[in-house]
C-alpha cells in the first residue's frame, strides 16, 4: 500500500498515522471477507474474528458496528445489511483519509475504491459528501478529497416513495 510509504518515520504524527493505517488494513480485510457473500459463517463471534486473522478487540467492534447475528439451520453467522454497508465503506473511506495525515487531505480515493471491490467512484464521491467531505475530480480522472471547517453537510437523502 502507497499509503504506509508515506509515512515519515522521523516525525512526530508517524506512530498514530501507522496505526491507523493498521486499522484500515484490518477494516479492509472484514470488508473483502464480507463481500463474498455477504455473511460470515461460525458458530460463536470469536470463531469468526479469528477466521479474518485480525487483532481480537478490533474484530469484535467491527463485527459490533457492522453486522447483524444470524441464526440457521448451519450454525448462524453474521451478515450485512445495504445500510450497514454503507456505514463500512464510509468507515473506511474516512479513515483513508486520516491515515494521509494531519491535513485531512487526499489527492486520489481511486485506488482504495479500487481496492474495496471496485466501489464505484460516484458512490464512494456521495458517501464522502455526506460525511462532510469536499470531494473534485482532477484533470486525470483522480478523486481528491478534503475536510476543512467549517464542515458543511448537505441536507439528508430521503427515501425512494412506492
Amino acid at each position: 500500500m502507497t499509503l504506509l510509504k508515506s509515512i515519515d518515520p522521523s516525525k512526530k504524527s508517524s506512530q498514530y498515522r501507522m496505526k491507523v493505517t493498521y486499522l484500515l488494513f484490518s477494516t479492509l480485510r472484514f470488508h473483502k471477507r464480507l463481500q463474498r457473500r455477504g455473511i460470515i459463517e461460525g458458530a460463536s463471534i470469536d470463531d469468526c474474528v479469528s477466521g479474518l486473522h485480525i487483532p481480537h478487540e478490533v474484530g469484535l467492534r467491527l463485527f459490533e458496528l457492522f453486522t447483524t447475528q444470524v441464526e440457521g439451520k448451519e450454525g448462524g453467522g453474521y451478515s450485512i445489511s445495504k445500510q450497514q454497508k454503507d456505514k463500512l465503506h464510509s468507515y473506511i473511506l474516512i479513515l483513508y483519509v486520516i491515515a494521509g495525515g494531519k491535513d485531512m487531505k487526499v489527492a486520489s480515493i481511486n485506488q482504495l475504491c479500487k481496492d474495496m471491490n471496485n466501489l464505484d467512484t460516484k458512490s464512494a464521491s456521495l458517501l464522502m459528501r455526506e460525511a462532510g467531505f469536499l470531494v473534485k475530480k482532477s484533470a486525470s480522472g483522480d478523486l481528491g478529497a478534503s475536510l476543512s471547517v467549517p464542515i458543511t453537510f448537505p441536507p439528508p437523502r430521503r427515501g425512494k416513495k412506492t
